[in-house]
């Protein structure tokens, strides 16, 4: 990948895609790494997830080791003067958010869109959507109801 220094800060992260056959033959795509770009001289790609076919998920599931590996969390808590359990408090938030949309079933473009606003600028909403969270399984699954 040929992108000038310049242009590396505007690349956040790549997703990696392959085509997978499952036990009944049938073929689908699925994001396999999820890797972000760390600016610099030359290119460096830091894996920071990767799907893993026994389990049938993303790893590594510890919000706390996704903070230890991202080169772009920790820039992200130094922009925001926040510390390494802040970033991780708000990566749950996210998850929380987004495992609710997949619990109520919403998974159309215009209705997350409209969801993501709602999460932005709505501050008392974000947080309460933490404290809706019925549990968290040993998968990094968020339940709620």
């Amino acid at each position: 990948m040929n992108v000038h220094v310049g242009g590396q800060m505007l690349i956040s992260a790549i997703l990696q895609q392959n085509r997978m056959v499952d036990t009944n033959g049938k073929i689908s795509r699925r994001v396999t790494a999820i890797s972000e770009i760390v600016p610099g001289k030359e290119i460096t790609l830091n894996k920071i997830f990767e799907w893993n076919t026994t389990s049938s998920r993303f790893l590594p599931v510890d919000v706390k080791e996704v903070v230890e590996k991202s080169y772009r969390l920790q820039e992200i808590a130094k922009v925001n003067g926040w510390s390494w359990q802040e970033v991780v408090n708000q990566l749950v938030t996210r998850m929380c958010f987004l495992s609710k949309l997949l619990f109520e079933g919403k998974t159309k473009f215009d209705v997350v869109t409209d969801e993501l606003e709602k999460f932005y600028y709505d501050p008392i909403r974000r947080h309460s959507i933490v404290l809706e969270a019925t549990s968290i399984d040993g998968s990094g699954n968020i339940h709620f109801g």
